[in-house]
């Protein structure tokens, strides 16, 4: 049996707390870390979830926390710095949609990270279809026990 994939949670919200749930209730991962912004949803948190580390501050748990893969659902905005956070440390990374609120903070997401598939944005910058249906065509991720292969059937 291989070891759990330890998931950082960044958000406690309605939705946070969905994926938390939907995080703990799977044999295979470990909800190691969640951020929470105010005081009430920490306490919740640390009640719901005893095992997991708690911290105010999404960018403080990427820096400090270990983990394998993060899940990001907070606000659409801030999605990018923290993505481009965790990837910057080698973390897989899943973010609730929308994936950002503008083309440009969705391109810096995919820019942090093809250099981690082997891939540069290069001359797919202008076109945000081309760099998804290039992404999906390379992209498959592989985590302990867990294996994800997403195809261009589709696209």
């Amino acid at each position: 049996m291989s070891k759990p994939v330890r998931f950082a949670l960044a958000g406690f919200g309605a939705w946070g707390k969905f994926h938390a749930q939907s995080i703990a209730a799977n044999p295979d991962a470990q909800l190691v870390a969640i951020a929470a912004p105010s005081e009430a949803s920490r306490e919740e948190a640390r009640r719901l979830h005893p095992g997991a580390q708690i911290f105010s501050d999404s960018a403080a748990m990427i820096a400090e926390a270990d983990f394998d893969i993060i899940d990001i659902a907070t606000p659409s905005h801030t999605h990018p710095a923290l993505a481009v956070a965790a990837m910057e440390r080698g973390k897989h990374v899943l973010l609730e949609k929308p994936m950002a609120t503008t083309l440009d903070d969705c391109k810096t997401i995919v820019a942090a990270a093809l250099p981690t598939i082997g891939l540069e944005l290069g001359d797919f910058a202008d076109s945000p279809w081309i760099v998804t249906a290039y992404l999906v065509a390379a992209t498959t991720v592989t985590l302990p026990g867990w294996s994800v292969s997403l195809s261009t059937s589709s696209v």
